[in-house]
């Protein structure tokens, strides 16, 4: 199963290496579960980027929430609209959220999953 760690082989495969990614906060040992979705929600929204530099994404582990952030030039709309589907049914698995938009051609969705800090 993909995880986390695998996410830089997944952004430079699915969108090159014009595409960025951060890591911010103390990155940790995640459930399994969390970990999976986080790993296909990134998959799922760079699916929803059209393959134009420019992409951006970003994790954020906070003590309560992981965040991640997916952004860059917007695809084609039906091709936006079941990527973010299929994200969003990933975060709410985990009774997580989703907020995505669309503004003068650029995408920009966030996806938060509540975590638990693990000693």
């Amino acid at each position: 199963q993909p995880t986390l760690t695998s996410l830089r082989a997944l952004v430079l495969r699915d969108k090159g290496d014009d595409a960025r990614l951060t890591v911010e906060g103390s990155p940790r040992v995640l459930p399994a579960g969390i970990d999976l979705s986080a790993y296909r929600i990134v998959e799922h929204l760079l699916a929803a980027m059209d393959d134009a530099p420019g992409v951006e994404v970003g994790v954020r582990f906070g003590e309560e929430a992981l965040e991640i952030r997916v952004a860059g030039p917007a695809g084609r709309r039906g091709d936006v609209g079941a990527a973010l589907g299929r994200a969003r049914e990933r975060a709410q698995l985990h009774r997580g959220t989703l907020d995505a938009r669309t503004r003068g051609g650029r995408a920009e969705a966030i996806a938060l999953l509540p975590v638990t800090a693990i000693a």
